[in-house]
């Protein structure tokens, strides 16, 4: 069984669409409680009125990250659920290695979501989040910046080499499920 100290903490690393919301909601269903590092830039932005759109949230997280170390959202997360005392964990929007390095080091098993940029650009027109609503351009450059680090406090792709295990979300939905459902049974066996 994976575990620290009786604490089960599961990580997703992924781009935009790749599946990690699938994969929060999949644990949060079978009593994980799911912390979003993006809940701390979110309620930053929402403190002080700004946009909450993808390209104003991620401004704004590199100012705090350049301010504060590019690990302070993993750190402010983790430090909320250690306050909290919730033993299982999902951690979600993981974009800077060194905020999988932190919570690498604090012993949360770290899970890539990889899937082809077609695909995911489909599944964000479909869901229709907020940061959602962009032209397959924008979503094409706002993936570029995220995965190759263009923007200084995101990475995803030197994320992806931190991972414990890196799976492919490019089939049905069913396809993942079973492949999540692998990777809970490791928790609970």
């Amino acid at each position: 069984m994976i575990q620290t100290d009786k604490k089960k903490f599961i990580g997703f690393i992924g781009t935009i669409g790749s599946g990690k919301s699938t994969a929060c909601t999949f644990f949060s269903s079978r009593g994980y409680h799911v912390v979003s590092l993006s809940d701390i830039i979110r309620a930053y932005v929402h403190e002080h009125n700004y946009s909450d759109d993808r390209d104003s949230l991620t401004h704004h997280a590199n100012q705090l990250k350049e301010k504060y170390g590019m690990a302070y959202f993993a750190q402010q997360s983790y430090d909320n659920v250690i306050k909290a005392n919730v033993s299982a964990v999902v951690f979600d929007s993981i974009r800077h290695p060194d905020e999988a390095s932190f919570l690498k080091e604090k012993g949360v098993y770290l899970v890539g979501i990889k899937a082809n940029q077609t695909q995911r650009f489909h599944r964000i027109s479909n869901r229709k989040h907020s940061t959602d609503f962009v032209d397959l351009t924008t979503f094409i450059n706002q993936d570029e910046n995220e995965l190759k680090g263009a923007n200084q406090g995101q990475n995803i792709e030197a994320c992806y080499t931190l991972c414990d295990q890196c799976i492919t979300n490019d089939k049905e939905l069913e396809h993942f499920t079973e492949t999540l459902n692998s990777i809970f049974s490791t928790f609970v066996s």
